[in-house]
């Protein structure tokens, strides 16, 4: 009778534990097929491990419940993987730090002990509903997630999620924001050809000196209004500006008069000349 009355306990206390199941969204593994019976002097303990299986393409980022004991004591519970949880009593929420999606997860590593050997033992966990909220703009275990929480490649995660035009701890992020160089940087985000806060970008975009500034990007050789740039650019003045660019000032008119034309000018009035000249010798 005795050996008989063992075998019984054994088989209530292995089928203690019944299922829990959350329909549409994921199942929630937690009864005898995930629990190992062992037995130290007189006590029996029961270790098992809860996992969550997503179905249906369904993200799962943690839920929530509670235990109900009968006959048992909740000795420990241990975070597995990307979870971690938190409790009051035997009030559980349950998060992890990955998505689980169509995969099933190990949750935690649970222990019970029962009170009384003889007496029936059970254990449910009762789902109180799962929480779907996948990380956005976030890199989890090499997995990139974009502004919307799908996971994504890396270059629609860039062009979602990282700063644009941007420098971030030494990091440069062009204009789709995809990590670059400084030089690629500079290209595509300073603006080019101009003065912004009193720092010069000449026309690749890169910030240089004044001096730099006005040979590469400052007109060459020309009046704007009262403003005159010589022949590398610079800002002078009307004498210098001629000078530079050769450049003669009408007196009578005072408009500027470039020097070929000039030259052809006197070309012209020569020719005048010697033609007039040659036709009063004719006419002798």
């Amino acid at each position: 009778m005795k050996k008989s009355k063992t075998i019984i306990m054994l088989l209530m206390f292995v089928y203690f534990i019944i299922p829990s199941v959350v329909k549409a969204s994921g199942e929630i593994i937690f009864d005898s097929t995930v629990c190992t019976t062992r037995e130290e002097q007189d006590a029996k303990y029961e270790d098992c491990t809860m996992k969550i299986k997503s179905t249906d393409g369904t993200v799962i980022t943690g839920f929530s419940g509670t235990f109900t004991l009968n006959n048992l004591t909740l000795e420990s519970v241990n975070d597995l993987g990307t979870w971690t949880h938190t409790n009051e009593e035997l009030k559980y929420k349950f998060v992890s730090s990955k998505p689980i999606k169509d995969e099933t997860s190990d949750v935690i590593k649970i222990t019970f002990k029962a009170v009384d050997k003889a007496q029936d033992c059970s254990a449910t966990f009762k789902s109180e509903g799962m929480e779907s909220n996948p990380p956005k703009c976030q890199i989890v275990d090499d997995a990139y997630y974009g502004s919307n929480g799908e996971e994504v490649s890396k270059e629609i995660y860039e062009s979602q999620c990282n700063p644009k035009c941007k420098v971030e701890n030494d990091k440069y992020y062009d204009s789709t924001g995809k990590e670059v160089d400084k030089d690629t940087y500079n290209a595509s985000c300073n603006p080019k050809c101009r003065v912004e806060n009193n720092k010069y970008y000449d026309d690749q975009g890169n910030e240089v000196d004044e001096k730099t500034y006005n040979s590469k990007c400052s007109p060459k050789c020309k009046e704007d209004g009262d403003t005159y740039y010589d022949k590398n650019g610079n800002k002078v003045s009307k004498e210098a500006y001629l000078e530079s660019c050769g450049l003669v000032e009408n007196p009578k008119t005072g408009s500027i008069i470039p020097p070929f034309l000039i030259f052809i000018v006197a070309i012209v009035t020569g020719l005048y000349f010697v033609l007039k000249t040659k036709n009063k010798m004719f006419k002798i």
